[in-house]
């Protein structure tokens, strides 16, 4: 298919993926890095109820209870975050990879 392939890498270990990402960024053509990571790592609700908390809204860090949500339409959602930072980052590494 005419990509290079790297990994897993533990997406959790900060030290190995920024090695990886800057070993890998200045390489010619398509790559994939395959990041392994742990649903809900470093917050004991979700480690130990990751159904439950997979995709959940604005939670309490200290009960793990649920919280309202806000309809303000200014607050952007972190999927809406997300993506509109891939998109940026998106449009500068393809002007940069050409």
């Amino acid at each position: 298919m005419g990509f290079r392939y790297f990994g897993p890498i533990d997406g959790h270990d900060l030290g190995i993926l920024t090695h990886t990402l800057k070993n890998i960024i200045n390489i010619k053509g398509p790559r994939l890095l395959h990041v392994v990571t742990k649903k809900g790592k470093g917050c004991s609700f979700a480690e130990n109820d990751p159904i439950r908390f997979h995709g959940i809204s604005c939670f309490d860090i200290n009960t793990g209870e649920v919280l309202p949500k806000k309809s303000s339409p200014e607050l952007k959602s972190y999927t809406e975050i997300f993506r509109d930072k891939i998109v940026e980052l998106g449009i500068k590494i393809v002007v940069s990879w050409q």
